[in-house]
């Protein structure tokens, strides 16, 4: 969906052949476009949950006598990043919602 969106601003130039300000829908419906563009662009594509994860304290080995050997620092890291991944996930969710609601206006 934001691959679409994406192409629409990036190929086909919608400003060129749209008057985005000749109906309010419009300028709201071409905001959006801008804010969901700069959020898939600037936050999403960039999401790292594990980015902060230091290395220099895992566990050695990690996989001891038939189980994973984790210590206290992963155990709380690895929450860590199953929330923040978990509301990335809410977060994309509703995002695409607000995308399909201005699907009408990515036509050239």
């Amino acid at each position: 969906m934001f691959q679409i969106l994406t192409n629409f601003i990036e190929l086909e130039k919608p400003d060129e052949h749209i008057d985005w300000n000749g109906t309010t829908e419009h300028r709201q419906a071409r905001d959006k476009m801008d804010e969901l563009y700069n959020w898939w662009h600037n936050t999403y594509l960039k999401f790292d949950a594990w980015e902060d994860f230091d290395e220099t304290k895992k566990s050695d080995p990690l996989f001891k006598d038939g189980q994973f050997n984790i210590n206290d620092y992963e155990k709380e890291f690895f929450d860590k990043v199953n929330q923040e991944e978990e509301e990335m996930r809410q977060e994309l969710t509703r995002r695409c919602k607000e995308l399909i609601d201005i699907q009408y206006y990515l036509w050239t």
